[in-house]
Order: structure tokens, then C-alpha cells, then sequence
């Protein structure tokens, strides 16, 4: 049975609300899960793979990242590094997450575990990754998507108006400027986690081709399905994505030992 873990708000930023999935005699590590943007964790993906887990025996921790679902603070203040404080606040107040993980991570929040996973602070290195689409290129894609004139009002008005088939958010400009601090070749050249990823050829947000060469660069470390008919979302692919991801965890939980306290 899942638990709920309120994180109270600290320096400024908001609540964070967590739910756990124990699983102490599972002899894996539990699976950190992050969310895409506009989405939560009741979203559809979180809640088949909590749902797997659960069946399966596997601890399983998601939160919703601030802006999003029952946390606190605003969508407007979002930012890659905003983003980044709430992961390390979790790993912090939920002791299933502080030690060795997994994470998987959509869109979004597949490259919130990326830049977390590089620089994982006093916690234990994440163990493996499976990723959805991750945002690799972002800076790029929202150019693509907004235009040159919608980025110099969007930098001038200082607010951005995004809807999809989640919803409509308002984005504040610091979302372009921080992200513009985080480079995906250095990223790349980091990166020592395990990690899989599924990209679809068809995705409208996330170019195929930046997550293409993400896995060239990484080398042996990455495992890229890449999908000729896949979309962004994945959504008729979730139950063969939990199945090879389950298995990747389990290799390389095997390669990297039993020892997950």
C-alpha cells in the first residue's frame, strides 16, 4: 500500500507531495519516477508503473514536481534547476529515495534525471535510467515550436502562454534563461548511468535526432529504442515499456551487485 509524504515548503518554494511504494525485501533498489511537464504523478504513465510495481513487489517513489498536480508553488516559476532542488528534497525527506535508486523519467522530467543522475550530491549514484522522450535540445525545440517573433515577445512580456492535452500553463522567461545554462553536450559527456531510452520518430517535441546522437555519444551506456511510429506520449506502448524496463533494471542490478542498502 502506497503511503502519501508531504514535504513542507522550505526557502521560498513550495509543498512537495510524494507517494511511496515500500518494498524493503524486494532485493532491488525502489524506482525514482519524474513526471513530464504539465503532467503528475495520477498521470497515465505513473500510475501503470506504480501499478507494476506493486505487483511485482518493486518499491516505487513519485512526487509531483512544484507547479504540477497537489504540489505547491506556481507553473510560472518552473525551471530545470527549480526542478533539480525538488529532486534533491525528496532524496532528502523520504528515506526510501535517499539511497540507491532507479529513476525513470518523461519528457521533461526524463531530463530532469539525466542532469540529476550526473550530479547526484551526497546520495547514492543512481543505479539505472529508463527514460520517455527525454527533452534533450529543449532550448531548440520550444525555438522550433515558437518562433522567432514568439520568442523575443515571450523574452519581452516575460510570460508565455503553452497549451497541450494536458492543459494551459503560463511559463515565465527564467524557464528559457536557466535552460540555457545546462549544455547537452557536457551533459553527454557526463553521463556514466546505465540508462534506457524510448523515442519515437514522431514525436512533435522532442527531436528524434538530439536523443539519436545523446546515444551515439554515450556509447555502451545508453540503450535507445528508437520507434519509427511513435509519438511523443507512448501512451499505446506503456505495458512493453515497464517490460523492458523491468528487465534492464534487473540486469543491472545483477551487474552491479545485491548491495542496495
Amino acid at each position: 500500500m502506497t503511503r502519501v509524504v508531504h514535504i513542507r515548503a522550505e526557502d521560498g518554494e513550495g509543498e512537495l507531495v510524494a507517494r511511496v511504494l515500500p518494498a524493503p525485501d524486494s532485493g532491488r533498489p525502489p524506482t525514482l519516477y519524474l513526471h513530464g511537464f504539465g503532467s503528475s504523478q495520477d498521470g497515465d504513465k505513473a500510475e501503470l508503473f506504480r501499478d507494476r510495481a506493486a505487483s511485482a513487489g518493486q518499491g516505487f517513489v513519485s512526487f509531483d514536481l512544484q507547479g504540477h498536480g497537489l504540489s505547491g508553488g506556481g507553473m510560472r516559476g518552473l525551471t530545470l534547476t527549480r526542478c533539480l532542488r525538488d529532486v534533491e528534497r525528496v532524496r532528502r525527506h523520504v528515506p526510501e529515495a535517499g539511497g540507491a535508486v532507479s529513476m525513470m523519467g518523461s519528457s521533461m522530467g526524463a531530463l530532469v534525471a539525466l542532469w540529476h543522475a550526473v550530479d547526484p550530491g551526497p546520495w547514492r549514484p543512481v543505479r539505472a535510467m529508463a527514460l520517455i522522450a527525454p527533452a534533450l535540445g529543449l532550448d531548440l525545440s520550444l525555438q522550433r515550436m515558437v518562433g522567432e517573433e514568439g520568442m523575443d515577445r515571450w523574452r519581452r512580456e516575460g510570460v508565455l502562454e503553452v497549451t497541450n492535452e494536458l492543459g494551459s500553463f503560463e511559463l515565465g522567461w527564467e524557464f528559457v534563461s536557466d535552460l540555457r545554462r545546462y549544455d547537452s553536450a557536457e551533459l553527454a559527456a557526463r553521463h556514466t548511468t546505465p540508462s534506457l531510452v524510448f523515442q519515437g520518430k514522431l514525436d512533435d517535441r522532442v527531436g528524434w535526432r538530439d536523443v539519436a546522437e545523446f546515444g551515439r555519444v554515450t556509447g555502451e551506456l545508453t540503450r535507445l529504442e528508437l520507434l519509427e511510429d511513435g509519438d511523443h506520449r507512448l501512451i499505446d506502448r506503456l505495458e512493453w515499456i515497464w517490460s523492458e524496463t523491468d528487465s534492464f533494471f534487473a540486469g543491472c542490478n545483477l551487474r552491479l551487485g545485491q548491495d542496495v542498502e
